[in-house]
């Protein structure tokens, strides 16, 4: 028999907890594009940060992908620009607080979605050179717990509206 551990991999894992494989067939019956996208941005990220087979910045670029993505289906209304007076799209920062909001995500993985994206916005993170990722200041493992957050979340708005 081969040693579990090969390669770093637990190759027998643990039993699923109790009704895991209900909820995940549940969640795979709904037909949104939006959360299949969402899930596909989070299983990409996962197995890069999992395999080592990519870089951190293109994980952490897919976890806020799918932030992104979910905040901007939710479909928030424009608000009233601060200083011209005048109705305005709400800025994507802004925009992950407002369907963090409508979602009832936990305050403090709005705070963090909002901050991941103004790093990523104001540093370019985006475009910088594989060499320069050590430079990017947000953890990967947070803000895939936030994404998650966004994801379920979402998830259970839709499964409501219908």
């Amino acid at each position: 028999m081969p040693d579990p551990l090969v390669a770093g991999h637990n190759y027998f894992p643990q039993p699923f907890p109790p009704r895991f494989l209900a909820k995940a067939k549940k969640m795979f019956l709904v037909n949104d594009p939006v959360f299949r996208k969402g899930v596909g941005y989070i299983i990409d990220a996962s197995r890069m940060k999992n395999s080592g087979g990519g870089s951190r910045l293109e994980v952490v670029l897919n976890f806020i992908k799918c932030i992104e993505l979910i905040s901007k289906s939710v479909g928030i209304p424009k608000i009233k620009d601060k200083k011209t007076g005048k109705m305005r799209e709400p800025y994507t920062s802004d925009l992950f607080e407002l369907a963090g909001k409508k979602l009832r995500v936990k305050a403090k993985n709005r705070k963090f979605a909002k901050e991941a994206w103004n790093v990523r916005n104001h540093s370019d993170v985006a475009h910088q050179s594989v060499w320069e990722w050590r430079a990017f200041p947000v953890s990967s493992v947070q803000l895939d717990e936030v994404a998650n957050d966004y994801l379920l979340k979402y998830l259970k708005w839709i499964t409501s509206k219908i």
